[in-house]
This record gives structure tokens, sequence and C-alpha cells, in this order.
């Protein structure tokens, strides 16, 4: 325990933050864990595994709780599976006990509501807060409050969060009788449910640590799951008023997610899934293979993700984002799975993702169709006559051709059938390890132009090559992409493959419209599968440009 002083901030300084949302969240805190010495000799008794938890305001500096409240339209409740306990001795709706009465049998773990105070003269603070200066000793015999749980963080033992400075008052308004759940015990219950009350501080009330400004708001001890639903009020430094609401706010009300939460006496674990690699996936070997995985934990914090590759460790990040790169993998099928770890010792492992190292080269263009591309970096799928004409995110198929350095005309290997995805990527998982010289890539599709790398790309190496058509028209040979927006694609209409956008095309879409001509055909541009007016469109700006393949 540590003494301290409240200050005031200078109202210079609270003029630059009152355009700001003051309320940064609600922060709960386990303070303790009871245990079978805690249970048995409890006035009354005190369920084994009870969890007292104390609910904060953490606000901006500078900023005040005013008042914690339920109306019609924004009900505050607070809720548990079984019910709250609350001390005999001692225990009241607010802590008004004293320092000695604290020290009690189990005071310090009734249920009460607040504006700041812990106790008379004392002010509580989250314990990781707490210096550790003149920490209330027990004076029960035998001792109780000593259990050590890892679900509670640091022990009351240690740092109490109790600060000796002055107590706002607390002041009820309008809860009536729903206030004697948080009573001295004569009153059972497992509910607070208030439409037209509030417990408040008249004056405000700000932290006792002006930096951190965390403000107590409530205590409650359950051996439920605890749920509540908050609505706060609190002062800006302007001597403004900011309406923080659960759910359905209106007007300048605002609301965030922690005013509301629901807390188990053993916190939920945390929860972890692989994003990359997408299952599947193939890699040369070699490669760089970058894994990412996503971890949260509703009840606490990820303290760290380990990932394994066929159940072997490979790395450990502390902090996200969760992200490393391996290269170690053989040739063949593997798999990658993530393992959370939370600040309360509990994991959770991801579902495994698997992927494929081939000794073969990969090929990962990156590129878009003006005859499909729909909005930014996105493609729509070509349809056929029953919808979609390819399963999943492909949106159509490419040829994929390298040509020789020396002599472009020649065609070193091609490769049919090649999945273009609506988010523009393409991978080439069979490029034959023996392929180790520098190749134009060509890039060919069922009706658009005929379309070159600007100059031959190196496959020396192991692993994988990558190529970006989309970046820059300069990517193309002789710059022949057409910018759309901060993208460039290949140019469409050329739908008889001749090399060139012009009148044979546009004859060519006359004749199949005018037969309404319906499915996966050449001649539908757009890939809507109809051929109409809309593909004579493309075509005629194109032909009007002179639209043709450019090649060395």
């Amino acid at each position: 325990m540590k003494k301290i002083f409240l200050v005031l901030f200078l109202s210079a300084v609270g003029m630059l933050l009152h355009a700001q949302n003051g309320l940064e969240q609600i922060y709960v805190e386990r303070y303790y864990v009871s245990d079978a010495i805690d249970a048995a000799n409890s006035n009354p008794t005190l369920p084994l595994g009870s969890v007292t938890y104390r609910i904060y305001a953490d606000l901006l500096p500078g900023y005040k709780v005013q008042s914690i409240y339920g109306s019609p339209q924004h009900p505050l409740t607070m809720n548990t599976t079984t019910t709250f306990f609350n001390q005999a001795d001692n225990g009241s709706s607010t802590p008004a006990f004293t320092a000695t009465a604290a020290k009690e049998n189990t005071t310090m773990l009734d249920s009460w509501l607040s504006t700041g105070a812990a106790c008379t003269g004392y002010l509580g603070i989250p314990k990781t807060d707490d210096n550790g200066v003149g920490t209330f000793v027990n004076s029960g015999s035998p001792q109780l409050l000593q259990n050590n749980s890892v679900f509670a963080g640091i022990p009351l033992t240690s740092q109490d969060g109790m600060i000796a400075g002055s107590v706002p008052t607390t002041t009820f308004l309008g809860l009536g009788s729903a206030v004697n759940v948080f009573g001295d015990g004569t009153t059972i219950g497992n509910s607070f449910y208030i439409t037209n009350g509030a417990w408040a501080c008249l004056n405000g009330a700000s932290g006792p640590v002006p930096a951190t400004n965390k403000v107590l708001i409530a205590q409650i001890t359950t051996d439920g799951t605890f749920h509540f639903e908050l609505n706060i009020q609190i002062g800006t430094p302007s001597l403004g008023t900011q309406k923080y609401v659960s759910s359905g706010p209106t007007g300048d009300e605002i609301t965030i997610p922690s005013l509301t939460q629901t807390l188990h006496a053993v916190p939920a674990p945390p929860a972890v899934s692989v994003t990359s690699p997408v299952a599947a996936s193939t890699f040369g070997i070699g490669s760089a293979i970058t894994f990412t995985a996503d971890a949260s934990d509703i009840e606490g914090t990820v303290a760290q993700v380990q990932f394994f590759v066929d159940g072997n460790p490979v790395g450990v990040l502390t902090g996200s984002p969760y992200t490393l790169t391996y290269s170690g993998s053989t040739q063949g099928s593997h798999v990658v799975t993530a393992t959370a770890t939370d600040n309360y010792g509990q994991t959770a492992n991801s579902a495994p993702v698997s992927y494929n190292v081939t000794s073969n080269k990969i090929l990962n263009l990156t590129l878009f169709m003006e005859s499909l591309y729909s909005g930014p970096g996105v493609m729509r799928k070509a349809q056929g006559s029953s919808g979609d004409q390819f399963p999943a995110n492909t949106a159509d198929r490419l040829t994929v051709e390298f040509h020789d350095a020396a002599v472009p005309a020649t065609v070193v290997y091609a490769f049919s059938n090649v999945d273009l995805l609506t988010n523009g990527m393409v991978s080439v998982s069979t490029v034959p390890s023996t392929l180790s010289g520098s190749y134009y890539i060509v890039i060919k599709h069922r009706n658009s132009i005929e379309t070159w790398s600007a100059a031959p790309v190196s496959f020396s190496g192991t692993g994988s090559v990558s190529y970006d058509f989309s970046s820059s028209a300069a990517q193309a040979f002789g710059s022949n992409l057409k910018s759309i927006g901060a993208y460039y694609a290949v140019y469409g209409g050329d739908s008889n493959q001749d090399g060139i956008v012009d009148g044979s095309d546009m004859a060519a879409i006359d004749n199949a419209s005018t037969s309404l001509l319906a499915g996966y055909n050449s001649e539908d541009i757009n890939g809507d599968g109809i051929v109409d007016g809309s593909d004579m469109a493309l075509i005629d700006n194109n032909s009007t440009s002179l639209v043709q393949a450019i090649r060395p």
C-alpha cells in the first residue's frame, strides 16, 4: 500500500482533451479467489473458489466519474448464476467500514458499490499499481485471505490494492431496495437491475493515480458466472459531460465493448487460429514460409503464441502480430499449429493447417483482368450456364507460358488451366526444378490480350519466384496494361485471340448476342454468363484505342 495525494490538472490541459472519449475501458481485476480456509471460517460461509472482482472505470487524465446509472432506455444490470457474497459482520452496500474492520474475517471480500472508496480513508487501486507498502494484515485466527491463486494475480498478502487518501462520497439515487442485494447479507440474491437510478459522486471522482486515472466503481464476490451491463456518465476537463451506454446509443451517447462483460470463476482460455498459410498451400523447398496466428483472450491477456510444425516447436512470440518466417520444412506434406498461453497459464491449440513442400519451384503472380475487374483489388467470378463456372474463389482460368529470353517466340514451358483467384493471385506450383534460366512470363486468357512480362524473370535457385503485373504499367512489356484506379490490369476484348481488339471481335460479339448466347464462352467478355451490349462496350473502347499484344 502506498500514500498518494490527489492532484488537479490545469484547465489548459483539459481544453486539449475535451474532444476525446474520456472512458477508455471498463477494467476488471480478479482481486481474490477464496480457498478452503476462507470458506470454512467466513461469516457467512464463502463458497470455495469464489472470485472477488473489482470493476474500474479507466479514464483519460482529467476526466471524472459522475454516475453509474440505469434508465428505461438503458437498463443497468449485474447478475450471477449463483448469489452475491455479502459479509455479515461489517458488510454494507458501500465500503463504509473502517480499516480495522477491513482486516477482520472476510470483510475485504464484501460486495458493494463505490465511486473510488475501498473502505473509510482508503481508495481502491489495481494491485499492479500498488507498491506493497503498508499492506493490510488479516486479523483472523486462522488468518484468512492468504490464498495465492494464479487466477487472481498478485496475492493480497503482497499488494492489497488499498491506498490512503481522501474518499469521495457515494450517493444513491433512486436505487431503492434493489441495492439490498449488496447489503449485510440479510438479503440474498443474484441480480441487481435498475431502470431509474444511479450511484454517483456529485463532485465527480478521479482515480488515485492521475496518470492512469482508474476509478473503482464496484466490488463483487460470487462463485458463479458474473455478467454486467453498465452505463456511465463522466465529467470532462472542460466541465462538459459524456454518457457511455452498454448498447443502443442515441444522439451523443457512446458505447464501448467493455461496458458489457461476462466473467467465469475459472477464466475462459484464450482462442487461437492459424491464418497463414492458407490450407493446402504449396511452397518450393527452401522457401521462406510465413506463419501467422490470430490470438485473443476475453478474460485475460495473451502472454505468448508458439508455433509447431509436425508437432515440433519452431518459434515463440510474446506480442502481436503473431507472425514468423520459417524455412526448415522438407519435401512433403506438413502441418502447422499454434498454441496460445494467457496470463493465467491457460492454453489453447489452433486447428491444424496443412501445407505442402515440393522440389518444384513455385511461381506466384499477381494480375487482374480488365474484363472481370469489379473494384479495388477484386474480380468477379466468371459465370457459366448455371452460375459460377469455377469453385471456391477462382475467378477464371489462364494459360501461363515461359518464353526463351534470347528467342522470345520459343515456348520453353506452358501451364494450362491455371486458377486466377478473385484477389488477383495466381500460383503455379509445378515449375520443374530443372528450369533455372531467365524467361519471359506470358499470360493468355480466353478473351484478353496476350501480355508479357517487361523483361525475362530469373528462375535460378530454389523456392518461389514472384512477379506482380498489377503494380505498374511498366511491369508489362511495352507498358501494355490498363490503369484501373490504384491497379493495372490486362486488357480485355480479344475474343478471337488474334492479338488485337478490333472489328472482328465486335462482329463475333454481335453475332453471339443476336443468338442470345449464354454460358461460359469466349464471346462473353465481362464474364456475366450472357453475351450482350455490355460486352460490346468494352471491345468498342479498346478497339478505338488500337489495343493489341506487344511482344519482344
